[in-house]
């Protein structure tokens, strides 16, 4: 067999164990999921996806909240009736 052929079936081999690898990982942890009669597991897992997503989208999301919330601020203070009755933090108050 020549050089070329053999290197390509090892990395064929290691992509398809690699592969297997991650399908094996991922039954466990739905096997896991949904026979475990323990709480935590369901939190654990919760608390890993939530984890992860904040990793992957997190700063967006902080920022548009902010966005968004800056955007309430500027609407009650447009607004007198609001402005009378509700004080936006750190926002300028004059009194």
């Amino acid at each position: 067999m020549p050089r070329a052929a053999a290197t390509s079936s090892m990395a064929s081999t290691r992509r398809r164990l690699s592969t297997a690898v991650r399908n094996a990982e991922s039954f466990h942890e739905a096997y896991m999921t949904h026979t475990s009669t323990s709480p935590n597991y369901q939190i654990l897992a919760s608390l890993d996806a939530g984890r992860r997503q904040v990793e992957l989208e997190g700063f967006e999301l902080v920022q548009r909240q902010m966005d968004l919330a800056g955007g309430i601020a500027a609407a009650v203070q447009r607004q007198p009736l609001l402005r009378n009755h509700f004080r936006i933090l750190g926002a300028a108050t004059a009194t």
